[in-house]
């Protein structure tokens, strides 16, 4: 006997965010993950009891099937659809709850925040932050001033968009950056009128050379801690699903096995784009493309939780970098 559960919500002000209806409902009833009814409770109930009636006697392939229906209370409480992230990236997402926030803040109030941050940190190969924006400097941004303050182990500042970084002396050496690295198309690695390095990567200089340095220093377990931050924040906030926007190898893997892990499903559903960097030849590129396609038909027997739905493509950047 296969029985499965129906939530009958009653006592509620329900928001259906159906279009031309600015109604509350007392009433809804969930079965399958679809919303069977919304409305007042008499007609709630003879439609919970209208679906325990047709499951009950179901026979399928020599099972009987039943549908147990489970009362929730509201209590008078507004139930409101929940929300959809259009565009994230959720293992570099959730590693920033572990990163410096320095949003907002002066070149003077981030030399003082960084030794702080360091001292909190005091056994890390490398210093991550994120949150910077150039504009909010009252100097223009240079390594040196980074320098000045941590000047022996990489340090690396995300910009706001995630499509660029500033970075110390340490952490260009660590990315095996000077004068002479040519940079990616379609990125820049930023010099002084003289021709020194500043410390600022764009674009694919930044998403080429420093994700992938990044990407070496996680495992799998770094990368299913950042997926389960990220999806208990989205939870908090009532966000169910997400899209996305720049799948890696590293990250699917480590989202397949917290697929396995929760019992074939995901804390929220996810719809990926895979990445499609412009590096390399034609045909590299091409088969890039194949990957995301394969990847689509194969995820399919893990939907809706985890899929690929399409390819992510860097083109000529954002505005803010």
């Amino acid at each position: 006997m296969t029985i499965t559960t129906a939530k009958l919500f009653v006592n509620g002000k329900i928001f259906t965010s159906k279009k031309g209806d600015d109604g509350l409902y007392r009433s809804m009833l969930v079965h399958d993950g679809k919303v069977l009814y919304v409305g007042d409770e008499k007609g709630a109930t003879k439609a919970a009891q209208d679906v325990s009636q047709s499951f009950r006697f179901c026979v399928c392939a020599d099972m009987q099937s039943g549908v147990e229906v489970e009362h929730l209370d509201l209590g008078g409480k507004v139930m409101l659809p929940a929300f959809l992230d259009g565009h994230t990236h959720l293992v570099i997402t959730g590693m920033g709850f572990t990163k410096l926030d320095v949003r907002g803040m002066s070149l003077a109030e981030i030399q003082v925040a960084l030794p702080k941050f360091r001292d909190a940190n005091p056994d890390a190969k490398v210093l991550l932050c994120k949150g910077f924006r150039a504009n909010e400097l009252d100097v223009e941004a240079d390594r040196k001033y980074l320098d000045e303050i941590i000047p022996d182990i990489p340090l690396f500042i995300d910009t706001s968009s995630i499509h660029g970084c500033w970075v110390n002396s340490a952490g260009l050496k660590a990315i095996g950056v000077d004068e002479n690295t040519e940079c990616p198309e379609g990125g820049e690695i930023v010099k002084d009128k003289d021709g020194r390095l500043t410390g600022f990567l764009h674009e694919t200089a930044f998403h080429n050379i420093v994700w992938p340095y990044l990407g070496r220093t996680l495992d799998i377990e770094d990368r299913i801690m950042a997926i389960e931050r990220m999806c208990e924040a989205y939870l908090a906030a009532g966000t169910v699903g997400a899209v996305e926007m720049a799948l890696f190898p590293e990250d699917l893997t480590a989202l397949e096995e917290c697929y396995k892990r929760n019992g074939g499903r995901l804390p929220i559903r996810l719809a990926c784009h895979w990445l499609v960097s412009p590096d390399g030849t034609e045909e590299e590129r091409l088969n890039r493309v194949r990957q995301a396609e394969g990847h689509k038909m194969r995820l399919k027997a893990m939907e809706p939780w985890l899929k690929v739905v399409g390819i992510k493509i860097l083109g000529d950047g954002i505005v803010d970098t």
